[in-house]
């Protein structure tokens, strides 16, 4: 009887064994002794172990690989069997009974092995005895799904393009309207003409966040720095929803002082980060609510006092000169206990007053808040509490463009070190030839105009669309381009790229007498940190030695 219960077992372990082999994903266990238990065959092709002597890889290979273990990040001291209840936020508790305790467990985390992007799950396995035995692992391959995404977003980027040509020549039809540059109107056509013009700027607001999402998708949302009065952007942004609000019956409060200093900044974004909070303000308050908004200038020690304190939300860097607090408030139901780690989350849709489910959005506008403000070196977060309304509050730092630079790269750098990827950066500083049309060249209209076509060509010759190409200093004509490329080959690349950019600059008749300064650093080649990156690439575009492409004769 036991030889036929062994039998049994043995052919169910090689039944097994085939089953596991012909999954789609590879299977990996690691044992809670740190080694490697079992791989299935998809497994080992994915690990390049799969020949049939190949022996299975330490963990130590694999943790390198992964760039984490799989071991510390599994809640290994709970026991299956026991009520993880308490550790879970956000499920209502029917949620949470309807699951096992073990699937409570699981993680997942993004990682790339051999330049292949995989989703990795992962589960920890228990004994009957509920000891821990280890964690079980299951890699999905992401190429077809990100296929697919680029497919999607890059789709969306063109559409919302397209729809943002028609969309100004309306905007700009209708200023001219409600200036009544064409003959006077009576009350009720310019009343028409007003309500005409806030519902097409909420369809740009719309469009603007599906561009905005595709770019935030492939990574090339940028911004451009310049010295910004704050209070311009927050007050067209107030002046867009006040019909908004009037039409529900609800007050916009502000706040503002007459001035504030300048702030580098794109004022663009800024708007669109005011616009976002009151519009969300104004779609969960219920009618004849008040929304307050205000801005001030707070010193570092009182700022200290109002960040949350929780890790998740702290700021990146320690806090040491005033900053601009940005405050949005009303006086609605709040938001859930259990929503409000999610708020800021991508496609994250709330309630409106009641459970009103008419007031659910497109779920962008907060993550494209926080993407924004981040991008700005600052922070955003909200404090409610259910009756007594929310508070969404976000810090502006006064930031140079060192540190936007150092944030950016720093960003970019990390992606470069998972993926095992070198990563360049490269800056330039277009220089008008003096002796060559000296007053048109140095006409700051052209400038600008040459500037802005250098980030266009660049963008459209380098080769990932993850690749950044931006504006860093619009009065001193600088830019920089941030890519995935090994430096061997970034001089053929700069050759490319001004070859394309004489050739658009002739097309729309702006002047070649330029020289384009530029000086390059790489990691891991020449530095290891971000800052040092930035730092040997500026003292190579300063100095004597920096390399020189001059347009004319490019």
């Amino acid at each position: 009887m036991t030889s036929v219960r062994s039998n049994k077992l043995a052919a169910d372990a090689v039944l097994l064994g085939l089953i596991l082999d012909s999954a789609g994903e590879g299977i990996v266990f690691v044992q809670s002794e740190k080694a490697i238990g079992y791989i299935n065959q998809t497994g080992r092709e994915m690990l390049r172990c799969a020949r049939r002597n190949d022996p299975l890889p330490p963990l130590t290979e694999l943790i390198t690989l992964l760039g984490f273990d799989p071991l510390s990040i599994t809640p290994k001291d709970i026991a299956a069997g026991k009520s993880m209840d308490s550790a879970v936020s956000g499920p209502s508790a029917q949620e949470v009974s309807e699951r096992s305790d073990r699937s409570l467990l699981a993680w997942q985390q993004e990682a790339t092995l051999f330049g292949v992007p995989y989703l990795v799950r992962g589960s920890p396995v228990f004994t009957e005895q509920s000891s821990f035995a280890g964690t079980v692992l299951c890699f999905r391959d992401l190429r077809e799904t990100q296929q697919r995404e680029q497919i999607i977003s890059e789709n969306l980027s063109f559409a919302s393009h397209e729809l943002l040509t028609p969309i100004t020549a309306i905007k700009n039809a209708l200023d001219l309207l409600s200036g009544q540059r064409f003959g006077e109107l009576s009350e009720k056509q310019l009343r028409f003409v007003q309500l005409a013009s806030r519902n097409l700027e909420r369809l740009n607001n719309v469009v603007t966040a599906i561009l905005d999402l595709s770019q935030m998708e492939t990574r090339i949302l940028g911004l451009h720095l310049e010295e910004v009065d704050v209070l311009e952007p927050v007050e067209k942004a107030l002046a867009t929803l006040e019909g908004l609000a009037e039409e529900k019956g609800i007050k916009l409060k502000k706040q503002l002082q007459a001035e504030y200093p300048k702030l580098l900044a794109d004022g663009d974004r800024l708007r669109q980060v005011v616009y976002n909070l009151v519009h969300n303000a104004i779609k969960f308050t219920p009618e004849g609510g008040n929304i307050y908004v205000s801005l001030e200038v707070v010193a570092a020690a009182k700022l200290k006092e109002l960040l949350p304190r929780d890790d998740e939300n702290k700021p990146k860097k320690s806090l040491d000169r005033e900053s601009l607090l940005l405050t949005v408030a009303d006086d609605g139901e709040g938001i859930p206990p259990a929503h409000l780690k999610s708020i800021f989350a991508k496609f994250h849709q709330g309630r409106g007053p009641s459970g009103d489910q008419s007031a659910r959005g497109r779920g962008l506008g907060l993550s494209i808040v926080k993407t924004l403000v981040e991008a700005h070196g600052g922070l955003v977060w909200v404090e409610s509490e259910l009756d007594q309304g929310s508070t969404f509050r976000v810090m502006l730092p006064k930031l140079s463009r060192k540190t936007y630079l150092v944030q950016t790269v720093a960003a970019r750098l990390e992606r470069a070190k998972i993926v095992s990827s070198t990563l360049t950066l490269v800056l330039f500083r277009v220089v008008p030839d003096s002796t060559k049309v000296p007053t048109e060249t140095q006409d700051d209209n052209v400038m600008a105009d040459f500037l802005q076509l250098a980030v266009e060509t660049g963008q459209s010759t380098v080769r990932l669309k993850s690749d950044t190409v931006e504006i860093l200093d619009s009065s001193r004509g600088v830019f920089l381009l941030l890519a995935e490329l090994d430096p061997k080959f970034a001089p053929a690349l700069l050759g490319r790229f001004a070859a394309n950019l004489k050739k658009k600059a002739e097309e729309k008749g702006l002047p070649l007498a330029m020289k384009l300064k530029w000086g390059m650093a790489s990691y891991p080649r020449d530095v290891s940190t971000a800052a040092e990156l930035v730092a040997t690439a500026i003292q190579a575009v300063s100095g004597a030695e920096a390399e020189v492409i001059d347009l004319q004769q490019s």
